[in-house]
């Protein structure tokens, strides 16, 4: 399969894409100077170990497949993988 190519834009901020999609699985698909997150797969926001978007503000949002969810949500679709259900846990309840 091929790796996504990071593109870095006039302003400092960091995009990966495959097939001139937003996409990376192994970290933000975009990355901001100012620290914000955001997670894509197919271009969709998307991230099954924590929140698909983080602020630099602190604002975390959780998304799978584009559809914002809870992170009880993203918990429950790990399906029983130990390390998956505990980066859940982990940002669920240090970073909120």
């Amino acid at each position: 399969m091929s790796q996504p190519e990071m593109v870095l834009d006039s302003y400092g901020s960091k995009h990966w894409f495959l097939n001139r999609e937003r996409h990376r699985e192994d970290g933000p698909a975009v990355e901001w100077p100012n620290g914000t997150k955001f997670w894509y797969l197919n271009n969709k926001w998307h991230r099954e170990d924590g929140p698909a978007v983080e602020r630099s503000n602190g604002t975390k949002q959780w998304f799978l497949n584009n559809k914002e969810v809870t992170w009880k949500e993203v918990f429950r679709n790990a399906n029983g993988d130990l390390e998956k259900e505990c980066r859940i846990l982990t940002y669920a309840f240090t970073n909120g």
